[in-house]
């Protein structure tokens, strides 16, 4: 045990800066949205925004009316489709830090020559890494909430919550994903590199099918269409469709890297 929190002590003191770093830029960034519900209204935002609107935006952003408060509508494609994908771009780049940083500084052999299976060290370093993730979800949700309820804004901060742990699940997906492939490909950078194209790809592809209305098992193929911000947000479903989807493929990723681990052979 007194191993495992040294391990976990020592990733997230490297990766202090960057977390520090991407926390700082999610705050501002839902500060900036946030900052302006103050002047969204049932009058003057929704029925003026959905006036003229094309039948493809009109079926990306869904139904505006079903939201409970304005805010919510405002929020949905002002923050909450772009929200899953800029977790899961921190996520894969934190993937590179579990193992490839120290293939890449040289220091491989000492790490792996702590009183730990190789296997043991791989979960417990993931572990630190979503440790990381729920952090930055929670700076962000804190930002927002702290910024509509200075503002007396009325909105459904509950299904916030229910939409950034379905985020947070699919964020995790992807990380056990590009950390699947710092193992079993040679060039670590490729790996990640990797990573980013498949998530932002998966994103935009997803965006895309909704827009032209596209089936929905073809966006959930690419898991970013299990989280649907209105039926999250503006018909109160949890999504556990992401949670359980997210959760299976963690599972997965996370066995085949510990077996491929096991095998590779990496030198210092």
């Amino acid at each position: 045990m007194r191993v495992t929190l040294a391990l976990i002590r020592q990733y997230l003191k490297d990766q202090r800066l960057a977390t520090t770093i991407w926390a700082a830029v999610m705050a501002l960034l839902t500060y900036a949205v946030a900052a302006t519900a103050p002047s969204i209204t049932a009058e003057n935002f929704i029925l003026e925004f959905t006036r003229g609107v094309p039948p493809g935006l009109a079926r990306l952003y869904g139904d505006l009316f079903a939201y409970k408060h304005p805010v919510d509508a405002f929020l949905q494609y002002k923050w909450m489709l772009f929200f899953p994908v800029l977790m899961t771009v921190f996520g894969i780049l934190a993937a590179m830090a579990v193992l490839a940083r120290d293939v890449e500084r040289r220091t491989a052999d000492f790490v792996l020559a702590l009183p730990v299976t190789r296997r043991r060290l791989l979960l417990t370093r993931f572990l630190a890494l979503n440790l990381d993730l729920a952090a930055l979800h929670l700076v962000s949700y804190a930002a927002l909430w702290a910024t509509l309820r200075l503002a007396r804004v009325p909105a459904s901060f509950g299904a916030y919550a229910a939409f950034y742990t379905g985020a947070f699940f699919i964020s995790a997906a992807f990380s056990a994903f590009t950390l699947w492939l710092s193992v079993v490909m040679e060039e670590y950078t490729s790996a990640v590199r990797t990573g980013l194209v498949a998530g932002i790809v998966f994103w935009a592809l997803q965006l895309t099918g909704r827009v032209l209305g596209g089936p929905r098992w073809f966006n959930r193929l690419l898991l970013f269409g299990w989280l649907e911000t209105e039926a999250v947000i503006a018909r109160g479903e949890f999504p556990w469709g992401a949670v359980l989807t997210g959760t299976a493929l963690v599972g997965i990723f996370l066995v085949a890297a510990a077996l491929g681990l096991e095998r590779k052979e990496i030198g210092a």
